[in-house]
């Protein structure tokens, strides 16, 4: 692609209609779209207007464009068909012009890069797979990011999925994509995220025990198994057993306790937000994010942790010498890219999205943040020279934003 080189990625739009902070209780397109909380559509197009003004400028847009998962297709594409058209306008049917990398997110898209001719608007001719490029003498692969990510690197990623689904219930409630307090930097979908891969481990922890006392194991020292387990009993024989009541306890033990969490007061579920009877779960559930988000951002301050998922604010001299310690999801993640960067070769620069934190990782990795969850748009931009900066999208132009470091110690 032509330098400079604009990459911006995981903009989630959605269905609302206006660009507009208001929150409408009960209306679930706004309550679901980060990307509109901050007036965002208003924000792409004057960008649009920006790039359309250097003819040498090319974009590429580095997956998550769209949010599918909590948002029907249609009514995505009918509301955004005014930016997509401005989009394909600037690309001009250039493949060196634009790109469109799907993620997982719009992962739906997948199956159309090296079919689009079933997809009607010129956008969609800008389709790509993740790609190596060479910028000023460098070589890049750009890619999402979501490949090295086990919740979400299948074809068909089914436990982001799911998460995502149970957040937009939970974003329904609320009435916003955040947790309250209103000034909480935490998204619904960020904790549940935080909190799913501790229930990975749990879940992993819960069905090794299953396995082991329905077939009369031993193993992990559990109290009152081996001697009362019958082997071979079928599961439905199982369920409700002692040994099945016993693990329930312990499973109790080891997971959050709902009831130590207040409810919050009660207020009517929007139509269709979740099935009837499941008022009071969504209330613990919401109850238990805000009480999770407000640990976290404790632990983050006196951690110095970032790689939350959200908004981190911007680092200071001081953070860009140092750098920041990155937390479990984003030291997998970074693991996970190695290993891809040594498929390609083990050479190459990589710039990728999805984690929503722009960083930049030893040399070679470089992460373009996200529009969602934030007030100001993140932008990496590469120039002639091959050489990557950060910029925040403000008051109609680029501001430079120092690259917040990851700091492997």
């Amino acid at each position: 692609m032509k330098a400079p080189l604009y990459v911006i990625s995981d903009l989630h739009m959605g269905a609302a209609e206006r660009a507009s902070k208001k929150r409408h209780k009960g209306d679930q397109a706004m309550s679901r779209d980060n990307f509109e909380v901050w007036s965002h559509g208003r924000h792409m197009l004057e960008f649009i207007d920006y790039l359309e003004k250097q003819p040498s400028a090319s974009l590429l847009i580095l997956g998550d464009l769209f949010e599918f998962w909590q948002t029907p297709i249609a009514e995505v594409l009918e509301v955004r068909k005014p930016l997509l058209d401005r989009l394909a306008k600037f690309g001009n049917d250039n493949p060196d012009r634009l790109k469109f990398v799907v993620g997982n997110h719009d992962a739906d898209f997948r199956a159309f890069v090296n079919h689009t001719q079933w997809l009607n608007h010129s956008f969609f001719k800008h389709l790509s797979p993740p790609f190596m490029d060479t910028i000023g003498g460098k070589p890049y692969y750009f890619l999402h990011g979501h490949e090295g990510d086990p919740f979400n690197s299948g074809t068909f990623p089914v436990s982001g999925r799911a998460l995502a689904i149970l957040a937009a219930m939970v974003e329904d409630w609320a009435g916003s994509p955040y947790l309250d307090p209103p000034k909480c930097k935490y998204g619904v979908q960020v904790c549940l995220t935080e909190i799913g891969e501790a229930l990975l481990e749990l879940w992993n922890w819960m069905t090794k025990e299953l396995v082991l006392r329905h077939s009369g194991g031993v193993e992990g020292g559990l109290e009152g198994s081996g001697a009362s387990t019958v082997s071979g009993r079928s599961p439905e024989e199982f369920w409700g057993s002692p040994d099945m009541i016993s693990l329930e306890r312990q499973l109790l033990q080891r997971s959050w306790q709902a009831n130590q969490v207040a409810v919050p007061n009660d207020r009517a579920l929007p139509d269709g937000a979740c099935r009837p009877g499941d008022d009071l779960a969504i209330r613990y559930l919401t109850a238990a994010l805000n009480e999770f988000a407000r640990r976290k951002g404790c632990a983050d301050q006196e951690s110095g942790e970032r790689g939350n998922g959200g908004s981190p604010e911007t680092c200071d001299e001081n953070d860009q010498a140092d750098g920041f310690k990155p937390n479990k999801l984003l030291k997998d993640h970074l693991a996970q890219i190695s290993k891809i960067r040594e498929e390609q070769g083990g050479k190459c620069n990589i710039v990728a999205g999805h984690t929503h934190i722009a960083c930049r990782y030893q040399d070679w990795y470089f992460n373009s943040g996200a529009w969602t969850e934030r007030e100001f748009g993140q932008i990496v931009v590469i120039a002639e020279s091959g050489a990557p900066a950060l910029f925040e999208w403000k008051n109609k132009g680029l501001s430079p934003v120092a690259w917040p470091v990851v700091n492997e110690k």
